[in-house]
């Protein structure tokens, strides 16, 4: 008797543990739509107001097509760092930061940089989106575009370099 008591109170157990999992389960779903609903709807990150010259809707959608053109052909470099050494050496034609950097002392020495070198640099709205368009999942705050002799990278280059004179 003492075993089919046992037996019992196992599959007892048994559903019971079955039904709080399905309860978190159902929970879990119930609530990622609720978040995909909230960051959808959540305004950017405000870009810092020393980021100048930041970069409207339009050209960023063509910077961030740039930025995959220059990945696919191997003259994108990624991070600070990276973009320091491709500016002392003389390599860099455009750089991209990023204007909602935290902190944003990271980008200000290459601001300076780039204008001691005379090199054009934009700022783009955020960290997340320019390393999405880095073809990275993490947030990036600059990368470089080097010089290229390829028509349609010169293109694009002189396009963004056209729309942002006039802004």
């Amino acid at each position: 008797m003492a075993r089919a008591h046992d037996k019992k109170e196992k599959e007892k157990d048994r559903s019971a543990k079955k039904e709080r999992s399905e309860k978190k389960e159902s929970s879990k779903t119930s609530k990622t739509p609720k978040t995909e609903e909230k960051t959808s709807k959540a305004p950017a990150a405000k870009a810092n107001p020393k980021a100048t010259p930041l970069c409207t809707d339009k050209v960023t959608k063509k910077v961030y097509s740039l930025i995959a053109l220059a990945k696919s052909n191997g003259l994108l470099k990624i991070g600070v760092n990276e973009v320091i050494k491709r500016l002392n050496k003389g390599d860099a034609e455009l750089v991209f930061l990023a204007g909602d950097a935290k902190p944003f002392a990271i980008v200000e020495p290459i601001v300076h940089l780039c204008e001691n070198k005379n090199r054009t640099f934009y700022f783009v709205p955020s960290t997340s989106s320019l390393g999405k368009a880095c073809g990275l999942t993490r947030p990036v705050a600059g990368c470089v575009v080097m010089y290229s002799e390829q028509s349609s990278i010169t293109k694009l280059v002189s396009e963004i370099r056209d729309q942002m004179s006039n802004v």
